[in-house]
């Protein structure tokens, strides 16, 4: 079973999985790589990998999990980058003495939902005096 161990920034892979498509999925071409000397010479192909020494960026870790149902390898997920946050969360019904608005306590449960692949992590758009 693949083990994936999922960081701040990188996520470790510990097992067997799809390297080839992993790295195919990870990658891309960077701009202008025609133009440099070192893919002219022939000692690089020309692409960003994300994938290097089995870990991948977090960001790309739904895309690869997607892939790893797909190819139906088994996997289990350890996130390790917030090691204290406690199981359940209570939030308060107001801040500095106002009350929350709703869209203020439904970006809070989003935020907090574990039923997601990357869980606490994400960016909370809001608008000017949106209550941020």
């Amino acid at each position: 079973m693949l083990e994936i161990e999922v960081f701040a920034n990188r996520t470790k892979l510990i097992g067997k999985y799809p390297k080839e498509e992993i790295d195919l999925l990870t990658s891309a071409y960077v701009t202008g790589y025609q133009f440099t000397s070192v893919y002219k010479l022939g000692s690089w192909d020309g692409k960003f990998h994300g994938l290097r020494r089995d870990t991948i960026y977090t960001g790309m870790l739904p895309f690869v999990i997607e892939l790893l149902d797909h190819k139906k390898v088994p996997y289990k997920i350890t996130y390790k980058y917030y090691p204290n946050l406690p199981e359940e969360y209570t939030f308060p019904d107001n801040a500095d003495g106002k009350p929350l608005y709703t869209h203020q306590k439904e970006a809070i449960q989003t935020f907090l939902n574990t039923d997601v692949i990357l869980p606490h992590r994400g960016i909370i758009s809001a608008g000017t005096g949106s209550g941020k």
